[in-house]
Formats: structure tokens, C-alpha cells, sequence
């Protein structure tokens, strides 16, 4: 992860980055994510600053859709009070919160929405038809 992330810093954006593609390896790991040692080590890349919003949401995504707490804590922390206005990988991660786990973290996440009128500008509800019902849930606009 270390060496894509220092090769995707070294390189010349030809073109705006496709979303999900960083950090391929992750999406390999099907049946490894009960490893507590395997979560670990990738929330320690997680929390690393130089991660690109794709690199963060990609790292985020799968920790989460492994149930893996810490990670859904950190973050949780990044919404909140004034850090959220400075924090570069803050609507990131109440997206990646609000389709994973969004009962426990609704709170946090509609508090800054409600603190930053900016935030809504770049979150937009879409309605997903699901078995003849229709969720909502908060994607990047």
C-alpha cells in the first residue's frame, strides 16, 4: 500500500482518478477480514496523511464492511465539532459512515451538515430502489 501510495504521489495526474481503483489489493482479501492483525495494519494506513480522498475511501470502505470499530470511530472523530472543517477526508468518510453505518454514526453525520452549510454541497441523497422499496442514502454530489 505504502509503495502504490508513493508511486500514485510520483506520478502525473493524466486524468481525473477513477473512483475505487486505489489499493486493488484490498478487494482480494475476501475471506482474510476475520484477521484482527490484517485490520489492524490497514487502519495504521488508514490514518496515514498522505492518503488521496480515493486511497482514504477505498481503506475506509473495507474496514468498515469488515465491522472493524476503530475504524468506524476514527472515522466518527473526523465529523466532529470544528475538526470536521478542516478535515481534507471528512465528507469522505460521512459518506463511507452513512452507507455502512449509518444508524450509529446518523447523528454525527447530520450534525455536520447541519454545522457546515458547505458540506451539503457536496452530499446529495439518491434514492436507491431495493426490492420493490426505495432507501435513501447520502452519496458525493
Amino acid at each position: 500500500m505504502r509503495s502504490e501510495r508513493t508511486r500514485a504521489a510520483a506520478s502525473v495526474p493524466t486524468a481525473l482518478e477513477i473512483p475505487g481503483t486505489s489499493f486493488s489489493v484490498l478487494r482480494t482479501l475476501e475471506g482474510c477480514w476475520n484477521s484482527e492483525r490484517l485490520k489492524a495494519g490497514i487502519f495504521d494506513e488508514l490514518r496515514d496523511d498522505g492518503n488521496s480522498e480515493d486511497q482514504f475511501s477505498t481503506i475506509l470502505e473495507s474496514l468498515l464492511a469488515a465491522q472493524f470499530a476503530p475504524a468506524r470511530d476514527y472515522a466518527t472523530g473526523l465529523l466532529a465539532g470544528d475538526r470536521a472543517h478542516m478535515e481534507p477526508h471528512a465528507l469522505t468518510a460521512a459518506v463511507a459512515l452513512a452507507r455502512h453505518c449509518a444508524a450509529e454514526t446518523w447523528p454525527t453525520i447530520w450534525k455536520m451538515l447541519v454545522d457546515d452549510p458547505r458540506a451539503t454541497r457536496w452530499m446529495k441523497w439518491k434514492p436507491i430502489p431495493q426490492m420493490g422499496t426505495t432507501r435513501c442514502c447520502i452519496v458525493a454530489a
